[in-house]
C-alpha cells in the first residue's frame, strides 16, 4: 500500500458528503467508530491519516456516491489493502486490535521466525534478514 500526504480537508469534503442527511453522531454510529473521531475528521483537525480498518468503515456507510477508494486517496493511500485470505483474516484483526507496542513486538517476532525460517533454507524468498 503506497502512502502519500493526508489531505485533511478533501478528507473532510468527503466525509460532509458521504454522511448525507444524517448527523453526525448518526453517521458515526452507523460507520461503529466514536463521535468525537468522527468530529475531528470532519473538521480537519486530525494530524494523522485515519487507519485503513476505520476508512473501511466509513466507507461502508457512506452515502451520494462516496466510495471507500475516494476515502483512502484523500487520507494518502493509493490504493486499498489487499484483502486478507479467510483463514487468515482472524490473525490479521487479532493483530490489528492489539495496541501499537505490542503490534511491534508481533511483527519483531514475526521476522525473527521468518529469518530463522529463511536461514534453514525452508524459505526461497530473497528478502534480506
Amino acid at each position: 500500500m503506497s502512502r502519500g500526504k493526508f489531505n485533511k480537508k478533501v478528507f473532510a469534503v468527503l466525509l460532509e458528503k458521504a454522511k448525507g442527511e444524517r448527523s453526525w453522531r448518526k453517521f458515526a454510529a452507523d460507520c461503529g467508530i466514536s463521535y468525537i473521531q468522527m468530529l475531528k475528521l470532519a473538521k480537519g483537525e486530525q494530524e494523522n491519516s485515519p487507519r485503513p480498518k476505520l476508512i473501511g468503515k466509513i466507507g461502508e456507510r457512506s452515502e451520494n456516491g462516496i466510495e471507500v477508494s475516494d476515502l483512502y486517496f484523500a487520507a494518502g493511500l493509493e490504493t486499498e489493502p489487499e484483502v486478507a485470505e479467510p483463514e487468515n483474516l482472524a490473525l490479521w484483526q487479532r493483530f490489528e486490535a492489539l495496541s501499537a507496542g505490542r503490534r511491534k513486538a508481533a511483527a519483531e517476532y514475526i521476522d525473527f521466525l521468518y529469518c530463522k525460517d529463511k536461514d534453514k533454507g525452508l524459505l526461497k524468498e530473497k528478502d534480506e534478514c
